[in-house]
């Protein structure tokens, strides 16, 4: 494996290298998922789409800090699990990102997550299920 091909565990997040700014795979504290991109170039509510080999998700992102945060819900999330390339584009920025370990990653996420929230059975804290 080429040196900076591992995922790196940040926290709750994660990302695997790619050409340019990486996208983050993040589960915010209350639960529910996130993408993260670097986005310097922004400010506010930004119109994006995130295409997963021959898959395209419309989204709006909410820029903050040079961070676009943007949704991640179940079929995007499998889609990337199973997919070879993510393709974004926010605001006419352009992120290019190979998925290989991608699916490592998001279940590595919710193990933390689950570790880290103390999640039981109880019906009052859902779990953060990565492919659920």
């Amino acid at each position: 494996m080429a040196r900076g091909s591992k995922p790196i565990w940040l926290l709750r997040s994660g990302y695997v290298p790619g050409t340019g700014p990486s996208v983050i795979f993040n589960t915010p504290p209350a639960g529910g998922w996130q993408m993260i991109f670097v986005d310097p170039a922004h400010y506010g509510d930004v119109p994006g789409v995130v295409d997963v080999d021959k898959y395209s998700f419309d989204d709006t992102f909410y820029v903050d800090g040079g961070y676009a945060y943007g949704g991640f819900d179940l079929s995007l999330r499998k889609s990337v699990g199973q997919g070879r390339m993510l393709y974004a584009d926010i605001g006419g920025v352009r992120y290019e990102q190979s998925l290989r370990g991608s699916t490592a990653v998001l279940l590595k996420l919710e193990e933390c997550w689950t570790r880290m929230s103390g999640w039981t059975t109880r019906p009052n804290k859902a779990p953060t299920r990565a492919f659920k």
